[in-house]
């Protein structure tokens, strides 16, 4: 994937999530959990790229991350952890969570 690429996945996925967000989906439980599926699935891929690694699949991506990614946004396991949290005990903050781990990703 080339830088370009990069850029461009990071952009259809911030904007995907924020036409969702405006769309009134935000207190819906299965639509975060569905939106947030999506956008780590395209989070973790941008990762990999980024590091030119090839993605390991769907278990413990955080520790394999940490692990063998010599690329990781500022704030890495922490932001994923304030989204996860608020996906069920405050799910008005997804957005900003999510907004949050775009700009870590952006600055790298």
């Amino acid at each position: 994937m080339t830088k370009n690429q990069i850029t461009m996945s990071m952009y259809t996925v911030k904007n995907r999530f924020r036409r969702k967000r405006e769309q009134q989906y935000c207190l819906n439980l299965v639509s975060i959990n569905h939106r947030v599926t999506e956008f780590m699935a395209s989070y973790f891929d941008i990762i990999f790229a980024l590091n030119e690694l090839t993605h390991p699949g769907e278990k413990r991506l955080i520790d394999l991350c940490e692990q063998n990614c010599k690329i990781l946004p500022d704030n890495f396991r922490h932001n994923l952890q304030c989204l996860f949290t608020d996906m069920f005990v405050d799910p008005e903050m997804v957005a900003a969570d999510i907004d949050v781990i775009i700009d870590e990703l952006e600055k790298i």
